[in-house]
Formats: structure tokens, C-alpha cells, sequence
């Protein structure tokens, strides 16, 4: 049998195609996969369609690792999405994966409001390599 997980460990959930391709490469490069999502539905749609998946391997999580989630999206934006995933989390209806707030913005209270709907720390865009190199690294 395969002993390694073969699921890509990273969710990307951002609305903005230049920013998902851009975080994407950079994970590439770091040797990570990624799934992607577009708003918080959709994150929340994938996140509970893979942790009913067969395991592919041993190791397999069939959870991921961790959630690269934008703040602003239309549908349903990055707070809301992290409060529903950390309700899923807390009734063990999924397991628990860090969130790792995305903004433009750097006000403290948009910081505030993300730690407050749960989210595991905020990073300002645009993201680099060495600050996605440290938030998996502290993270994952």
C-alpha cells in the first residue's frame, strides 16, 4: 500500500484569479499542491467534499493542512466562512486545519475582525515567498 498522502495539502480561497495564480506558483516552487476556491462557499464545499474521500494512502489526512483564506469575496466572504468552518470544527464534523487570513487591507480593525471570526493570524498582501515560507512552516 502507498504511505504518502498524494491530496494536495493547501486550500487557496480567494476571488481574484491573479492572486490565486500567484499564490499557487509560489507554493509550487515551496513544493506544496493546492486546491483553490473562489469564495467561502465553495472553500467550505471542498473542505467537507474531501473529508468524505477515500484516503489514498496510509498517511492520508483527508483534511488539509492548512487554508490560505481571502478576507473580501462576494457569496460568502472569508469571516463568515472561517465562523461556519470553526462551528464544523468545534462539533468534529471535520478536523481542526489552521486559517490563515489574506487582506488588502491592514487596518487593525480588519485584523481584529479576522482573529475575532477565527482565523489562526492575518497577513497583508501581497504575499511573498519568504512570508508564505514562514506561515507553513509555523502552520502546517
Amino acid at each position: 500500500p502507498k504511505c504518502t498522502c498524494t491530496c494536495p495539502p493547501i486550500l487557496i480561497v480567494d476571488d481574484d484569479i491573479f492572486n490565486v495564480t500567484a499564490l499557487e506558483s509560489v507554493m509550487k516552487k515551496l513544493g506544496y499542491s493546492c486546491d483553490t476556491a473562489y469564495n467561502g462557499q465553495q472553500a467550505i464545499e471542498k473542505i467537507l467534499e474531501r473529508n468524505k474521500e477515500k484516503k489514498c494512502g496510509l498517511l492520508c489526512s483527508t483534511s488539509y493542512r492548512t487554508i490560505f483564506m481571502d478576507c473580501s469575496m462576494p457569496i460568502l466572504d472569508g469571516f463568515e466562512a472561517t465562523k461556519r468552518l470553526r462551528a464544523m470544527m468545534r462539533s468534529e464534523i471535520i478536523s481542526h486545519i489552521p486559517i490563515i487570513a489574506c487582506t488588502a487591507f491592514v487596518q487593525v480593525q480588519e485584523r481584529q475582525r479576522a482573529l475575532d471570526s477565527g482565523m489562526d493570524t492575518v497577513c497583508s498582501k501581497p504575499l511573498d515567498r519568504d512570508k508564505i515560507s514562514s506561515l507553513i512552516k509555523q502552520y502546517y
